[in-house]
């Protein structure tokens, strides 16, 4: 095992998609693996151990952080992903849309942040560790009926950048890793939170297309070998992973053509 990667690791949202990818590989990679559910707590493996975590309760953070210290005889972790998260389809404007930026801000901002700064104090003794927060291409292309999930990953963006430039020569990297559309249950989860459009014309196109972009992706474990390659060359910032035309392609454009050509290449791209 190179000295660059991290012995123990905690994953929060381990139990589908992309966490799940994430979980296996860094198993195989000769990592101890603390990772959580909201679901049924999984068979423990040798290697990796389940915890059960909602973030959207109140305190979430905390009594995880309880458990990881437990778990590890206070040693902690090495390498904290931040990746459990969720998203509601909800027009701006329309009538949960208070309720739904809320729920949306906590868990996918406020939590994160909350477990970094539990995790910081053993990692700045220690002098190293690694901080992985799982954002989204849709912070630099928002998803229109999902500007609450957007905005959220956004907030996490900026913050990690700014939490990057403090740790600077501390030993700590972090990474900003910006998954886009992967062939994952997400909309199947989203769905049982919120609405799939259909009184809306509008809201109707978009899901139809978010649903044609999720099941003509590619499998969650590139993500997982692109993080894992990260780690491997002790790269911190951002990262992008998806399909070409996402990961690579669009960002490209956007540092190219003006702002109002990239929204209405958006707009095109999701039927609207």
């Amino acid at each position: 095992m190179s000295d660059r990667i991290p012995r123990r690791a905690l994953v929060t949202g381990g139990r589908t998609g992309l966490g799940r990818a994430v979980c296996h590989r860094l198993v195989e990679g000769g990592l101890k693996v603390l990772a959580t559910t909201r679901q049924e707590l999984p068979a423990p493996e040798p290697t990796l151990r389940w915890l059960r975590c909602d973030l959207e309760a109140p305190g979430a953070p905390e009594r995880l952080w309880g458990e990881v210290e437990a778990a590890t005889g206070g040693e902690g972790v090495d390498l904290l992903v931040n990746n459990a998260g969720f998203g509601i389809f909800s027009p701006a404007a329309g009538p949960d849309a208070g309720d739904a930026l809320r729920r949306q801000a906590e868990v996918l901002f406020h939590a994160p942040a909350a477990l970094v700064r539990l995790a910081l104090p053993g990692m700045m003794a220690k002098g190293r560790g690694w901080i992985v927060n799982v954002t989204s291409l849709a912070a630099e292309f928002p998803i229109p009926m999902m500007g609450g999930y957007a905005g959220a990953k956004a907030a996490l963006c900026a913050w990690t950048a700014a939490l990057e430039v403090e740790l600077a020569d501390s030993g700590i990297k972090l990474i900003d890793f910006r998954p886009g559309d992967y062939r994952t249950d997400f909309n199947q989860a989203m769905a049982s939170i919120s609405t799939d459009g259909s009184a809306d014309p509008r809201a109707a196109a978009v899901w139809r297309r978010l649903e044609h972009h999720l099941a003509n992706g590619p499998p969650p474990e590139r993500a997982a070998r692109d993080l894992w390659r990260a780690l491997e060359r002790g790269r911190g910032g951002v990262v992008r992973s998806g399909s070409f035309a996402q990961a690579r392609l669009a960002p490209l454009l956007a540092r190219l053509v003006p702002q109002r050509l990239v929204r209405r290449c958006q707009r095109a791209y999701y039927g609207l």
